[in-house]
């Protein structure tokens, strides 16, 4: 079962697009542990970030997130 459904996968769409459109992975990893209650690896967010179509995003020295 994967930890994300498509309600919880929504939510981080939602989140990225409409308010946080430059968040790293770092940033993103702690919004979804705070407000969704779900403890996600970086690797595992960004395969999720990837199967929504997001786009990788920079880390916080300007190059592009591994």
């Amino acid at each position: 079962m994967p930890k994300l459904d498509e309600t919880k996968r929504e939510v981080v769409r939602s989140y990225i697009l409409k308010k946080q459109n430059d968040a790293t992975l770092a940033e993103v990893q702690a919004y979804v542990a705070r407000q969704i209650g779900v403890g996600l690896s970086q690797a595992t967010l960004s395969r999720v970030l990837q199967s929504l179509d997001l786009p990788r995003k920079k880390n916080a020295g300007g190059q592009r997130a591994r």
